[in-house]
């Protein structure tokens, strides 16, 4: 029966112990493996589309955010602070 179950092994499963140079044996680890790597992935995916809202957006300096003086039109035309 063990020889039935390999041969409806997932060919991801099988393409990642065939490459993985010796060092995945088994099933069990190559499952594992895809696991690690695709929830890596998911990981960087969240960490990216919740932290590019902070970066290269141009800041309004402090001294002009409460300036009752300033205009708002012209609060755009104001140098950002930049990285």
């Amino acid at each position: 029966m063990d020889s039935d179950y390999n041969f409806y092994q997932s060919k991801l499963i099988q393409w990642v112990v065939k490459y993985s140079g010796g060092l995945i044996k088994d099933e069990k680890e190559a499952e594992r493996v895809i696991l690690i790597f695709i929830g890596g992935i998911v990981l960087f995916s969240i960490i990216t589309i919740f932290t590019s809202g902070l970066i290269g957006k141009e800041r309004i300096p402090e001294r002009y955010k409460f300036d009752p003086n300033v205009p708002t039109k012209d609060i755009d035309k104001m140098p950002s602070m930049g990285p």
